[in-house]
């Protein structure tokens, strides 16, 4: 979704409450211009498990430590 209107079925939640399929946001979800990436758990280490774009090159597709800092959870 790209208003916060479209975030009507999602949660907020801190970073403890993550789980694998969770969403996070570079910026608060809504913003303009936002980051978004998919937690997919954490690795060896504890660092927090992301799936999302760089945009470089076009559409890359990576999985990283990626310092996102507001998360959403499907509501049910």
């Amino acid at each position: 979704p790209s208003t916060t209107a479209g975030y009507a079925g999602f949660s907020t939640i801190s970073r403890s409450q993550l789980k694998p399929g969770d969403l996070g946001f570079k910026k608060p979800p809504g913003a303009e211009d936002n980051h978004i990436g998919i937690y997919i758990g954490t690795d060896e280490n504890g660092n927090d498990l992301w799936v999302h774009c760089t945009g470089q090159p076009v559409n890359n597709v990576v999985v990283n430590s990626y310092g996102f800092r507001f998360f959403v959870s499907p509501l049910g």
